[in-house]
This record gives structure tokens, C-alpha cells and sequence, in this order.
């Protein structure tokens, strides 16, 4: 009778391992699907602020244009220092890196623009993280300078 109790304990504590293996399976596969939901919703969230602060740059108001201007360069600063931080991962941090880029090249690329983000930094401070994007992704960012003065030339 011991050896039918020793068998069946060890059928259960096999039975035991399958269950928790499988348990573990599927609590790594609902952190995978909640990364996956969280890097969605922070791609849909820098998408609709950027277009928010586009749009508010493109509303002829006297004066507000330059408040517009400062607060999409907050964005960018915002969203740098994500990318800067390592808080972005994946396909999101790609795409939103990509527009970083030709934002800065934009900026780089017209004159007025880039006078605008000159007079706009007032201490060693002032945008620090959309700097370091700036040295970080200084290839990519040339790149969409190039490419924005080559589309220009196009269309002119």
C-alpha cells in the first residue's frame, strides 16, 4: 500500500509541475499582450499630440503662433527625453523617433523656425533632452534634412 501512495503522490506532483508551467505560460503571454497594448497606446498618444500641436501651428492668430511654436517644442522635449530615457520600446519608439527626426530637420530647414527655437532656449537647461536626441540621431535627422530640402526643390 506505500508503494500506491508514493506512486500517486508523485503522479500529483507531476500533475502539480504541468499545472504551474502552464499557469507561467500564460501570465508571460498577459504581460506580453499588456506591453504590446501599453506601446499602442503611447504611439496613438504621441500621434494625437503631435497633430493637436501641427494643427495649432498652422491657425493664423496674431501672436499665438509663437506660444503654439513653444509648446510643440515642449512636446518634442517631452517625447525625447522618452525616447532618451529608454521608455519607449519597439515599433512604437521607431515611428515616433522617425518623426522626431523630421520635426528637427523641419525646424533645422526653415530659417524663421529655427531662430524661433534659438531665442527659445534661455539656459543650459532649456531643452537639454531635445539636444541629446538631436547628437543621438544626428545621421537620421540630416537625412530627413536632405530629404525635405530635395522635396522642396520638386515642388518649386
Amino acid at each position: 500500500m506505500t508503494d500506491g501512495w508514493t506512486i500517486l503522490g508523485s503522479v500529483g506532483e507531476f500533475v502539480g509541475g504541468i499545472a504551474s508551467a502552464t499557469g507561467l505560460f500564460f501570465i508571460g503571454y498577459q504581460i506580453r499582450q499588456s506591453r504590446k497594448d501599453s506601446e499602442l497606446k503611447s504611439l496613438v498618444d504621441f500621434l494625437e499630440q503631435m497633430t493637436r500641436a501641427e494643427d495649432r501651428l498652422q491657425q493664423p492668430n496674431a501672436g499665438g503662433n509663437q506660444q503654439a511654436y513653444f509648446e510643440f517644442l515642449n512636446l518634442l522635449e517631452t517625447y525625447s527625453g522618452a525616447i532618451n530615457s529608454g521608455l519607449v520600446s519597439g515599433k512604437s519608439k521607431e515611428m515616433i523617433v522617425d518623426k522626431l527626426c523630421s520635426c528637427v530637420a523641419e525646424i533645422e530647414n526653415i530659417k524663421e523656425l529655427h531662430k524661433s527655437f534659438e531665442t527659445a532656449v534661455t539656459s543650459s537647461n532649456t531643452f537639454a533632452e531635445l539636444v541629446k536626441f538631436n547628437e543621438r540621431h544626428r545621421v537620421m535627422i540630416s537625412q530627413k534634412f536632405h530629404e525635405a530640402l530635395n522635396s522642396r526643390r520638386i515642388v518649386s
